[in-house]
């Protein structure tokens, strides 16, 4: 009985702004790397300000050193405690434009009973997406080549070429972490049936900055139909 529950049961379908804002999500993770950690909305945590005071304290010297060199010797007390329990009220994932770097906004209150964080509701059930990520060599990053794609990550991340064409072929629409639009010839070449994409990577490239050694991650999602 239970098995035949869940073989019946429908997957959630998201509508476009709940989809884009999940993939961002996704991306913006994977992009981050294994090692970084966000809190979640309504987690307990610890804000040290002092770490804030310095770096404020620190630039506002700096620019009134040539105006009063007196008040760069005055040293402010706050009447603060050295660390303050709050809960995570939103996080905000963001990218730096210039150098793609990824980075989080987060917004705390502090820790009372009187104030109800709203938990956004868990997506952990959406199963539909698949993603590789490749550093790239010096082949991939000249201005004369192309990308090569290992055959299981074209598999598995791809569309299916059609094979009757002779050299099978197809145009890869795909979204940066930016929102940017890129278009990709995706080709399967030579006796060896290596997977390339060919037009449009050296611009990506080149407006990427990309060099041997970055990591390029590709993630695709698979919109599913309600039953």
């Amino acid at each position: 009985m239970a098995s035949d529950q869940i073989m019946h049961v429908q997957p959630e379908v998201l509508d476009i702004d709940e989809t884009n804002n999940y993939l961002n999500g996704q991306l913006w993770k994977l992009c981050a790397g294994p090692l970084f950690h966000t809190p979640k909305v309504g987690d307990k945590v610890y804000y040290f300000p002092q770490g804030h005071i310095e770096q404020t304290i620190f630039f506002y010297l700096l620019l009134v050193t040539s105006f009063n060199d007196e008040l760069c010797q005055l040293k402010p007390i706050f009447d603060i405690p050295s660390k303050i329990c709050c809960n995570v009220f939103s996080i905000n994932p963001k990218v730096e434009n210039n150098t793609n770097e990824i980075y989080a906004e987060v917004a705390l209150l502090p820790d009372t009973s009187d104030v109800e964080i709203p938990i956004p509701k868990n997506e952990n059930n959406i199963q539909n997406i698949n993603y590789f990520t490749k550093v790239l060599n010096a082949s991939d990053t000249c201005k004369t080549g192309g990308f090569f794609l290992y055959k299981r990550h074209a598999m598995k991340c791809l569309p299916l070429l059609d094979m009757s064409q002779l050299t099978p072929s197809q145009e890869i629409i795909a979204k940066d972490i930016h929102g940017h639009e890129w278009i990709f010839k995706h080709t399967l070449r030579g006796t060896s049936k290596r997977h390339l994409f060919t037009c449009g990577w050296n611009e990506f490239a080149k407006g990427k900055k990309l060099v041997a050694g970055d990591s390029f991650v590709f993630l695709r999602y698979i919109y599913l139909l309600p039953f």
